[in-house]
């Protein structure tokens, strides 16, 4: 395996820190991926016990023998983007999962899915101050969850709970699943740098996106509000080639400091005005690139029998 170095550096291995690079065993199998939170002594000491390389990326900084566990993160849009780039796989989708109908809610998010015996593979819930929500084999969920233009709800059967290399669980997609087209435009999650312009040039995150308009972080300093009428530029990669937009925007809603994670940035939803058409293609397609890069097993578990009917019926 290429882009890893030996010995695991306890110096940024900190309790209740984001991991600033993946660790790996001795057999170079994943431990812990970077940007995973760890959130206990016994994960760290693992890590640390059986850590025994890094992913390249971060070798400079650990190198610095001067160098403070929080030089690390130096611009919160810079640590948002790569926890954003960690996500940027399938498995950034989220799952809103509750006890019952009414009940508290929890978000977990997917790691994993097998096709197989429609199973995902989410994260356990925990509450705001981290304490894990109780979650035993057996027990019945409510879950929902969103893609690009639909929303599903279902109940699900926990069919495992582990706990290292962190908490996670098994639930049991079941074959009735309710589902709700809530949008035309579908949407997709992305991780593309922008800048944002009104008086000043705002350097910002898009992180949610569409033909329609976008969710970008900015900087929890930065001097952007609703109302607001904006200039975004961003360049995007299609079939090898770059393409730079012009996107004439107004800020439409603040949804202030949303994620827990990332208490220094600020997110703000922007309305596209009217786009030409060379545009509005570009921008198209570039969406939908990433759902296309997004739609794993998690789509296909969930739409499995619709695809094995359409299948059926040819």
């Amino acid at each position: 395996m290429s882009g890893l170095t030996r010995l695991v550096d306890k110096r940024f291995i900190l309790l209740g820190r984001p991991l600033p690079y993946s660790v790996y065993d001795g057999d170079r199998k994943l431990l812990l991926a970077q940007g995973h939170v760890v959130d206990s002594d016994r994960i760290r000491e693992r890590l640390l016990k059986h850590g025994m390389y890094r992913a390249r990326e971060l070798d400079k900084i650990a190198a610095g023998e001067d160098e403070e566990p929080e030089g690390i993160v130096l611009d919160p849009l810079k640590f948002l983007g790569q926890d954003y780039s960690n996500w940027a796989q399938p498995k950034r989708y989220s799952v809103f999962i509750s006890a019952t109908e009414s009940g508290e809610g929890h978000v977990c998010w997917v790691v994993g899915v097998s096709t197989a015996n429609r199973c995902l593979i989410l994260t356990a819930p925990s509450r705001p101050d981290k304490a894990l929500v109780p979650v035993t084999k057996g027990q019945i969920w409510y879950c929902k969850l969103f893609n690009a233009t639909t929303v599903y709800k279902f109940r699900a059967l926990v069919l495992k709970v582990g706990f290292e290399p962190f908490h996670y669980m098994h639930l049991e997609v079941p074959q009735n699943i309710e589902k709700r087209v809530i949008r035309e435009m579908p949407r997709a999650t992305t991780n593309l740098e922008a800048t944002v312009t009104t008086t000043d040039t705002i350097h910002a995150i898009m992180v949610d996106l569409s033909v329609s308009g976008v969710r970008v972080a900015v900087d929890a300093a930065a001097t952007l509000k609703a109302g607001h009428e904006v200039e975004v530029r961003a360049t995007v990669n299609l079939l090898g080639r770059a393409h730079a937009l012009q996107l004439f925007a107004k800020v439409v809603a603040a949804y202030g400091k949303v994620e827990a994670r990332h208490p220094n940035v600020q997110f703000f939803g922007l309305q596209f005005a009217p786009l030409p058409e060379q545009t509005e293609l570009v921008l198209h397609a570039y969406v939908q690139q990433q759902l296309v890069r997004q739609y794993d097993g998690l789509g296909q578990a969930l739409t499995l029998d619709d695809e094995t009917a359409a299948e059926a019926a040819t």
